[in-house]
């Protein structure tokens, strides 16, 4: 699949990466400045996918969270417990990120104009006892390859992530690469189940 802005892109090509949080929904972008333009950290797959990135992303993201004390249900402080990962998410954060590097958008509604939350209304992602705060959709057309660590660093300041009561995550990741510039799109679904 082409796409008419990477065969456009050159080195020179500043990282365009787009900066918003609405507290209400629980959406949040990031913005960052251009990264150097180091090998890559991860490939993308035939498929568009790139699970070493998701799984990085769980882990560096736990790291920072389990380094934070709670309140315990007995009042006593304790370590925050690291967010599970649940393959139904992980399913839905995958074809979020796919829905939006299909249609090239990026934000909390899908093409149809509903929700994103209503990924969980489709058979094959149906999750009971779903509490939503929200997701964190990133999207960048750059020189190099996404970093974890920058998309963990979507997750610092925004408030649904510190919620000590969200327990389970779902990372999803679509890209393609071409000409050494990539169009990459990464959805994380948190919730409290």
């Amino acid at each position: 699949m082409k796409r008419k802005n990477a065969r456009r892109c050159s080195l020179a090509l500043s990282l365009i990466f787009l900066a918003c949080t609405i507290s209400a929904s629980g959406f949040t972008t990031l913005a960052a400045e251009q990264q150097n333009t180091e090998a890559q950290e991860f490939r993308i797959d035939e498929n568009g996918g790139c699970p070493e990135l998701e799984e990085e992303v769980v882990s560096l993201l736990n790291a920072e969270l389990t380094k934070k004390w709670v309140k315990g249900e007995d009042g006593k402080k304790k370590k925050r417990k690291p967010l599970k990962v649940k393959s139904v998410l992980q399913r839905a954060a995958r074809a979020r990120a796919k829905e939006m590097f299909n249609n090239e958008y990026l934000g909390s509604w899908r093409p149809n104009g509903d929700t994103w939350q209503t990924i969980f209304d489709e058979k094959k992602y149906l999750l009971k006892n779903i509490k939503i705060p929200g997701e964190v959709p990133i999207f960048r057309f750059i020189t190099h390859m996404i970093t974890a660590e920058e998309v963990v660093e979507a997750f610092k300041g925004t408030s649904s992530v510190i919620d000590d009561d969200l327990n389970y995550i779902g990372v999803g990741f679509h890209g393609e690469t071409e000409d050494g510039c990539y169009l990459v799109f990464v959805d994380v679904i948190l919730v409290q189940l």
